[in-house]
């Protein structure tokens, strides 16, 4: 019974409390072995095999991550994973240098520690679009070079060598919750200035009595009344919008276990794959056609499978009338914006105030008011920018301000959004010049610091 409530509700709050009390007695128990016999060492303890005669750790994997752990987990010793490495043909001939095979740590020019991964010998590179968890078990892959086998022969093991399938995933929630262009931009400033008034702003209302903050007087003094400030997800009353803020703005929503849509993304997969590797584009059309039909009768096969065995998986709520509405409600009002040290939190601010709060900080001394309409200004830009005969031409759109909360000091860090503008390619290639030119400061200061050391000894 506690595995079908676990299996069809999926509560965090069970799966957690259930996996932290059991882990927190095994690990005593451990604790208490190790006090009690000093020959031991945790390496001991964790082989021994009545630690795996427990079932919980095993049915919690299955249950938290169904695709990952297997129904009868079996452990696998470092020797095995040597073994499986060799047979891959991934090890080099010193066995020590299987570590580094895909990559180095490499220290940056500011003086940090990266890892720098192997670059990869591969000439063709094709993305399959993640549509949902139905193509967990898809190898695009293995799939053809198993049928390639069959129907060609062995001598086809070669042909993706050089050929490198990856993934691309559907938006971020981010791309739908936060949306300053429509706060900052997308607006009629003249329209808005004459119809805003604040005491009748929409965060007034009693619904958010307790979610106004007295940050928005610290910050707006001239406004005189308080704003809707918070982190508080229960600002809207849908609990299924609520579900989706708590996740984290990075969260990727998971789609419907559709195997239809898959087969048109798979299929656009194999008419590049087709038209790009020289060995395929070889074949004549009759063969080329067998071998799409089979594999994609063999994806098909993997996908239902996979959907029968896993149909408790369901799809987020996005697309659903009251969250889609409830979500042009919150958004109309609030800007929802990431957290300064927490960039998957949500912070739902006022579009009222932090338009004031963006027109009180455009009229600082940093900044100067220019009497142009946006399109001469992006002639005129595009002008300057002629003169970079190689770069594409960039969108014509202006640039906007976004801002992120600093909930730690009660204040908002702005940023000018460049991505997709006027100016992208620019800041493109003025980001490469400063990569190119940190080494040389780097050597520069450098020798300075070595002439200081030897004159003052410090």
């Amino acid at each position: 019974m506690l595995i079908h409530y676990l299996r069809t509700t999926w509560r965090d709050g069970v799966l957690a409390t259930i996996g932290f009390d059991f882990l927190r007695d095994l690990m005593m128990g451990i604790v208490k072995e190790l006090e009690a016999d000093g020959t031991l060492n945790a390496e001991g303890v964790l082989k021994e095999d009545r630690l795996w005669s427990y079932l919980i750790p095993a049915m919690l994997a299955c249950i938290m991550l169904p695709i990952r752990i297997p129904e009868r987990p079996s452990r696998v010793t470092l020797s095995s994973l040597r073994a499986v490495a060799r047979k891959r043909g991934s090890m080099a001939q010193d066995p020590d240098e299987w570590v580094n095979a895909l990559g180095q740590m490499i220290t940056l020019p500011n003086g940090r520690k990266a890892w720098k991964k192997q670059k990869s010998d591969c000439d063709t590179f094709l993305h399959l679009k993640y549509t949902s968890r139905v193509m967990e078990p898809l190898s695009v892959r293995r799939l053809v070079n198993e049928v390639l086998s069959r129907v060609i022969g062995d001598d086809t093991a070669t042909w993706l060598e050089h050929t490198k399938i990856d993934w691309t995933y559907n938006p971020k929630i981010a791309s739908k919750l936060c949306r300053p262009a429509e706060t900052f931009c997308e607006f009629d400033v003249a329209q808005w200035m004459e119809s805003y008034h604040p005491e009748q702003c929409p965060c007034r209302s009693r619904r958010y009595m307790d979610m106004r903050n007295n940050w928005s007087i610290e910050l707006l003094g001239s406004e005189g009344c308080t704003h809707v400030i918070t982190l508080d997800s229960s600002i809207t009353d849908s609990p299924l919008q609520q579900g989706i803020i708590r996740v984290s703005l990075n969260h990727i929503p998971c789609m419907a276990l559709d195997v239809e849509e898959v087969s048109v993304e798979l299929g656009n997969c194999l008419d590049e794959l087709f038209a790009w590797v020289t060995e395929l584009s070889d074949l004549n059309a009759s063969t080329e056609s067998f071998l799409r039909r089979v594999i994609m009768k063999k994806a098909k096969a993997k996908m239902e499978r996979y959907s029968v065995a896993d149909r408790h998986a369901f799809a987020e709520p996005f697309e659903h009338p009251t969250v889609k509405r409830e979500l042009e409600f919150t958004t109309g009002r609030f800007l929802i914006c990431p957290t300064d040290k927490a960039p998957n939190t949500s912070a739902f601010v006022c579009k009222n105030f932090m338009r004031k709060l963006a027109f009180q900080r455009l009229s600082g001394p940093e900044f100067a008011s220019i009497n142009v309409p946006p399109a001469a200004v992006i002639a005129r830009i595009r002008g300057e920018l002629s003169a970079l005969r190689e770069v594409p031409t960039a969108p014509a759109t202006l640039l906007y301000l976004m801002t992120v909360l600093k909930a730690h000091k009660g204040t908002f860090r702005w940023i000018t959004n460049t991505a997709n503008t006027i100016i992208s390619i620019a800041v493109e290639v003025c980001a490469c010049l400063l990569r190119f030119l940190l080494p040389l400061a780097q050597v520069f200061f450098q020798e300075r610091s070595l002439e200081v050391e030897e004159q003052y000894g410090v």
